[in-house]
Formats: structure tokens, sequence, C-alpha cells
């Protein structure tokens, strides 16, 4: 079902750029020199053209229909929602844009106002690919961007409409949205000016601003939010996918297989945080390494900052969260040329979550929280170890003033430490890389391997108790 949306979100400012030209069709053009090709070449050339039509083929599976939708399709859509009444000249309308991520393709209409909305459609959005699951996790994210707009002040685009079915003008599920000017940060954030490090701080306190408000809605669960008419939402399962336990067998559905995994919600962090140890520990090579990583996560997991407990250490429950935005890194966050945060994008995933997690820092100064990291690295976008941390102390402070003393930038410091946590669990981070670097921090110089595979033996009393006390006083905040 088709809904539009006309209450919900911020308005968005008139763009003062001029007029971007009108997208043509493409049209072939013949090569005026036309390279002959040995017969030597002839085998290699014939390889590629193999490889080249097996990549034609996994991205019309991958995409189906939906990068072909027509501009005209577009207008019709736009038209559908913002002039039911048809008053208005389709001929006056303008696609200024396509692109395509990883998971979405997403276009620009101006109307004749100058106004631009964005139509986003799923890469999953068509019939060989589209699940039950798809469709409210589309619903979900249009309805929870609605939300935040109407009780914050959160730099949200304004949600015009969405449909979760096929019955519209392009075929396809999508969600219209409003256009965020500016640029993303990492346009930004690399260049080399004399005020580079004024706009840092600008986008960084800007952003703190805008973060801020989401830590203005508690919710008693963990989990997404569902919504039923105009209802609060209600904290329900969260639906996700992974790559399927016997892609092996199938290579070429590498990246188009999917398999459904849905999570519960959960009124308490321990609860939450618990199941994910369970599952991984069923799907886990057991040996006393891995045993020992499990440990230190679940003697993590059930203190302070993720689990309220008593003087006693037990869980004391009445736990409140807060929404978090699933991917906070550079190309979501958009600013303006003086890094003034001018909206965020991409709400994919959003769900709440423990509230030392939902006041990070944001994921492009968490690195060497992450697998793999390496400083100097190759490229010149890897920040220093010493970079990292003054930079997301800069952001705790303006958590700290924006926010105050008593609220959650508390944890915002440490919440590159916190969220590698949780990411090992609910994430794509890694449980071996968390725990070692965890390690490292409570127990400088000790060799992480042979600590955990101590722990993971068993029997290592004052290990374990050592342990406690250190992570109380590493986790601390």
């Amino acid at each position: 079902m088709q809904r539009i949306l006309r209450l919900f979100g911020n308005a968005q400012a008139e763009p003062e750029n001029a007029q971007p030209p009108r997208l043509h069709a493409n049209t072939p053009v013949e090569d005026p020199e036309v390279e002959h090709v040995d017969e030597d070449d002839e085998d290699e050339e014939d390889d590629e053209g193999e490889e080249d039509d097996e990549d034609e083929e996994h991205d019309l599976r991958y995409w189906g229909p939906i990068k072909n939708i027509s501009n005209q399709a577009l207008i019709d859509l736009t038209l559908s929602i913002l002039d039911p009444g048809k008053q208005l000249n389709a001929e006056n309308f303008l696609v200024l844009d396509q692109d395509e991520g990883t998971f979405h393709c997403v276009w620009i209409v101006e109307t004749p106002t100058r106004e631009k909305i964005v139509i986003k459609v799923p890469a999953t959005g068509h019939a060989d690919r589209w699940t039950p699951e798809d469709a409210v996790n589309i619903k979900t994210e249009a309805l929870t961007m609605a939300y935040l707009a109407k009780h914050t002040k959160a730099p949200v685009p304004a949600i015009l409409g969405f449909d979760c079915t096929f019955s519209n003008s392009i075929g396809a599920p999508y969600i219209m949205m409003g256009f965020v000017e500016g640029k993303p940060v990492h346009k930004v954030w690399y260049k080399h000016q004399h005020n580079i490090e004024e706009i840092r701080q600008n986008i960084l306190t800007s952003l703190a601003k805008a973060m801020n408000e989401f830590g203005k809605l508690e919710f008693n669960k963990i989990g997404t939010l569902h919504f039923d008419g105009d209802q609060d939402p209600v904290v329900g399962p969260t639906h996700t996918f992974r790559v399927p336990k016997d892609i092996k067998d199938h290579p070429e559905d590498l990246g188009i297989a999917r398999e459904l995994k849905t999570i519960p919600a959960f009124s308490t962090a321990k609860e939450y945080y618990e199941a994910a140890l369970q599952e991984k520990e069923a799907m886990s090579r057991i040996d006393d390494r891995v045993r020992g990583i499990h440990k230190i996560l679940r003697t993590a997991f059930a203190m302070p900052p993720f689990t309220k407990v008593d003087s006693a250490g037990k869980s004391t429950g009445g736990e409140t969260f807060v929404l978090a935005h699933a991917d906070l890194d550079l190309q979501n966050v958009y600013v303006d040329d003086d890094g003034n945060v001018t909206g965020l994008i991409d709400f994919d995933g959003i769900k709440t979550v423990p509230r030392c997690v939902g006041s990070a820092v944001p994921m492009w100064l968490r690195h060497d929280w992450r697998p793999q990291y390496v400083w100097p690295g190759e490229e010149y976008t890897t920040l220093s170890p010493q970079e990292l941390d003054r930079y997301r102390n800069f952001y705790a402070k303006a958590m700290l003033e924006v926010a105050g003393e008593d609220s959650d930038a508390k944890f915002t410091e440490k919440s590159a430490m916190f969220t590698a946590l949780h990411d090992a669990l609910y994430g794509n981070g890694s449980a071996a890389d968390a725990a070692d670097k965890v390690l490292e921090s409570a127990f400088p110089r000790t060799h992480s391997w042979t600590f955990t595979t101590q722990l993971g033996e068993g029997g290592w009393k004052e290990g374990e108790e050592a342990l406690r006390e250190r992570l109380q006083n590493v986790l601390a905040c």
C-alpha cells in the first residue's frame, strides 16, 4: 500500500545553485577508430568477453529491472504523491540524476518550484528477490525517519511517501523524501586547505548537536520500531539478512542469495548480549582460545555500561534504550562548506540499542577499534591512533556541552571500545579482535593469545578475578 506523509518531516531549503541540466538517455556513439585485434589476442578477448557477460548476468539478477526505471515513470510517481489532484504539468518536472550504491538506486527529481525530491529503491525491490521481511524493513525505515523528524530536531530528510509493494508507477517499492543539500563528509574531511582543522571541528560540533536529538527518545526494549496507524511505535523484532551457510555450493549466487535472520526484541541488555553469545558459541569451532574470548565478552557485557547492576553485581532491569543510526559514516553525513551538518541519510537498519552504543562517536573515528586496522596505512584516509583519540575527545566534549554531564554523553569518550564489543556480536566486527584490544587496555604488555587460552582452559581463579577488576576500571565512565 502506498503511503503519503505530508505532515511529518523537516522542510527543505530551496537550493541556491543554478538549475542542473536535464538527464538525457544514453545515445550510442560510433568510435571513429576501430582497433584491430590480432589473432594472438582473440582468446584473451574472448575470456574478457565471457567475464563481462557473467558480470552483466549477475548485475541483472541483483538489480532486476530497477536501474532501467524510466524517467517518465519516476515523474509519474512524483506527481501521484505531490499532485494527486493532477493540476501540474509533467513536462515541468525534471529527472536530474541517477546514482546507485551497493544496496539502493536513487533518483533526484526537480519540481516546477525547483524543489528537489529523492526517490530511493532497494536493490532487492523486484519480484525475484523481494520478501515480506523486506517490506517490513522499508516501512520501518520510512516511518522511523518520519517519527524522528516529528519528535526531534534531528536533521532527517522529510518523508513524502513510501510503498512496500510493486503497485505504483515505477513498479517497485520505494521511499520518497526531501533532498539534503551539501556534500558528504568524505569530500570535505580529507581536503588539503589551510582551515581544514577548523572545518573538522565544525563537523564534529555540529554532528554532536544532531546526534544528541536521537537520545531524546527512549524506548523500553532493544529492537526495531514497528508502527500501526497513528499509534506510538512498539519495539519489535529485527529482520536482517546474511550470506547463506551453503553459499560455497553455489558461488554464482554470492551477493544475491540471502538467508533471513530474525532477532527478537529484548527487555535487557544482558539478555540481548547473552542470546548472541550463545548463538556464536553454537556456531563456532570451540577451543580454549575461543572459550577465553567468549569469557571476556560475557564478563564485559554483564557489567556497566552495558548492563545496569546493583552493588552485588546483579542486573537490576528497568533499562531504557535509544535509537542509533546503523551506518553513521563519512558518506551518510552531509555538511556545507564550513562543516555544518545539513542532514543525515541512509537509515537502513536503524534500531534501538543500549545507551552506551547509541551515544557513540561516528564510525570514521573508530577505525583503530575495527579489525585489521594498521597505521601507517596505505590509504591517505588512515588516521593515526593519536589523531583518532584527539578527535574522539573533541567529539565527546562537544556531546557533553550540548547534552550535559548527567546525559549519555558520559559514554562517548570510550564509545569506540563499546561499539567494538557490540559489533563483535551484532555487526561486522570480530570477537577476537575486540577481546584482544580490550585486554590490551586492561592488561598492558600481556600476550593476549596466552591470556585468553589460559582463561579458556578454566580453573584460573586469579585470572578471572583480575579480569573482572580490570574490566570494571577500563569500562567505567
